[in-house]
């Protein structure tokens, strides 16, 4: 075989190798809401309502149509915050709390 043919095999390998890790790396980053791991929950204040967010992402999992102006200074303070759960549920019946 000539030097030329094992360069361009060699490249090829390289590239191929290059594209699998990055392939590898950019779906394993993007799907952590289906691994094993333990998601975090945090309710907080977006924008000028609330949303569901996961612990680490910053676009909301779901936004709440609950204006974030109306209500209590308390709640308000709570929100800017975070409230945090592993608990999808335990964070729907908080927000159920400020939709009511």
């Amino acid at each position: 075989m000539c030097k030329k043919s094992i360069v361009a095999i060699a490249l090829i390998i390289i590239t191929l190798i290059t594209i699998i890790g990055s392939l590898y790396y950019f779906l394993n980053d993007n799907n952590k809401e289906n691994s094993s791991e333990e998601l975090i929950y945090v309710l907080k204040k977006h924008q000028n309502t609330i949303a569901v967010f996961i612990d680490g992402k910053n676009e909301p999992y779901i936004t709440l149509d609950v204006a974030f102006n109306n209500l209590p200074f308390n709640d308000k303070e709570l929100l800017v915050n975070g409230i945090y759960s592993k608990s999808l549920s335990e964070i729907m019946k908080y927000a159920e709390d400020y939709d009511g």
